[in-house]
């Protein structure tokens, strides 16, 4: 399986219109709002408030965004990557997170395919439900700071988020389990 790399970022996994990604979605999501600059390419994330220059001296609405961690498997190895997209997907997300949880499941259980097909179309099938072991082992592995390289407008617009772990090289990074033991 290959995904394309996302511009600067090989730990970011683009999704594409026509793309998808199977995998296990691991950790909390981080989401933030953000306007974009078409001149400069760049975004930059917005307080929501009177202090955001953008809002208040442009009057340009923001767009929200999120991350959120990733297992893929690359290579025959389970590697954290992490997707980073809009409303669309979020709302997919959390609603079949809400229907598992009428199940007493959590979408961090299964292996989920992510689908794009339109610009704001996504389809999430759940792939397989994985055992307390493959869940626990997945845990272990280093997930990614989902804050990194976002460009603030100023350092005290930054969201908060506390329980990030630290990305650890790949150089480091161990398996916690076997390849046959990675059922995606």
């Amino acid at each position: 399986m290959e995904f394309p790399r996302g511009q600067g970022n090989p730990k970011m996994l683009p999704l594409k219109e026509g793309n998808k990604v199977i995998g296990v979605l691991i950790g909390e999501p981080f989401g933030w709002n953000q306007h974009f600059n078409p001149v400069t390419k760049q975004s930059l994330v917005c307080s929501r408030d009177d202090n955001c220059p953008i809002c208040t001296d442009k009057k340009e609405k923001s767009s929200f965004r999120f991350r959120v961690n990733i297992i893929v498997k690359e290579d025959g190895m389970a590697v954290a990557k992490y997707l980073e997209q809009g409303w669309s997907l979020w709302c997919k997300l959390g609603e079949k997170a809400e229907e598992l949880k009428a199940n007493d499941k959590k979408l961090e259980q299964y292996v989920v395919e992510i689908r794009r097909s339109g610009l704001k179309t996504y389809m999430v099938v759940l792939k397989n439900e994985m055992t307390a072991e493959q869940v626990n082992a997945l845990s272990a592995l280093p997930l990614n700071d989902l804050q990194a390289n976002l460009n603030m407008i100023s350092p005290s617009l930054a969201p908060i988020q506390t329980d990030i772990q630290d990305e650890s090289p790949e150089s480091e990074m161990e398996p916690a389990f076997e390849e046959e033991d990675i059922i995606f």
